[in-house]
């Protein structure tokens, strides 16, 4: 039923810690001065990214002073490597920059990896027999009610049409009385059809129950919220800074697809 799995979508409830530890790596000072050039290899581990460095718990050697100031997720890096080049130099040059912290950064990309995970959660996690029948139900009077309001509107229609036809003389005035007669005959039909008895009220009702039988049995299944408030607030002060997109959207399903495991990141 798409409008019902659409909000159901919508909803924010349901979480399920995923802690999967804490990778740390350190790296040696290094010296301010050399006799002799460094190797390439050497060069490119004083290089490494500052923003890769953090995801790992490595510390900032710029000036010898340490940039995070808590160690990070090892999947944090993970989410971090699935993005494409120009959305990692994105987050480089904010973490640079000082514009968000490593911890903004990691808790942008566990918000945003953990709605698309929510999809793949509404998909792919069990349901009851009450919530099958529940959600059938309310599937079967939505149709209704799409059935009862496509009557009406072509019982209605007779009428205006009539009322057109006679406005350009192309049917008199008995013409015009007898189609009249026939939409109020139609549209009474309708109303004292018990099929359609109160349909928009029952099927508004059902719609109701099945959104909160669905968001009660998710929030179950996660057992916490989606997003953390922690998460909710990194993703938006990265939105603002022009992280996120298409292209962002693409790699995270790709990543949130080929997990394991359908908890939500923490």
């Amino acid at each position: 039923m798409p409008t019902i799995i659409n909000d159901i979508f919508r909803l924010n409830n349901g979480s399920y810690s995923a802690r999967t530890g804490i990778a740390t790596n350190s790296l040696s000072p290094i010296p301010t001065s050399s006799p002799t050039e460094p190797a390439r290899g050497d060069i490119d581990k004083i290089t490494l990214s500052q923003l890769a460095q953090s995801l790992k718990g490595a510390e900032n050697l710029d000036g010898g002073k340490q940039a995070l100031s808590s160690l990070f997720k090892e999947e944090t890096g993970e989410i971090f490597n699935s993005l494409n080049k120009q959305d990692q130099d994105l987050l480089q040059s904010l973490f640079d920059q000082g514009s968000a912290s490593a911890q903004d950064i990691e808790f942008a990309l566990q918000a945003e990896a953990n709605s698309v995970i929510l999809g793949r959660v509404h998909m792919e996690r069990p349901r009851s027999a009450e919530e099958v029948a529940i959600e059938k139900e309310a599937t079967y009077l939505n149709e209704v009610n799409n059935e009862y309001n496509a009557a009406i509107s072509a019982a209605a229609e007779i009428e205006m049409e009539a009322s057109r036809q006679f406005h350009f003389g192309n049917i008199n005035e008995d013409q015009l009385n007898s189609l009249k007669e026939e939409s109020k005959k139609q549209i009474d039909e309708l109303n004292s059809n018990e099929k359609y008895k109160n349909i928009q009220e029952r099927a508004s009702a059902a719609f109701d129950k099945a959104i909160n039988a669905a968001g009660a049995a998710l929030k179950d299944f996660l057992g916490g919220p989606v997003t953390t408030t922690e998460q909710q607030s990194a993703r938006s002060k990265l939105n603002d800074l022009g992280f996120g997109g298409a292209a962002v959207s693409r790699a995270l399903k790709t990543y949130a697809y080929q997990r394991d495991s359908l908890t939500m990141i923490r």
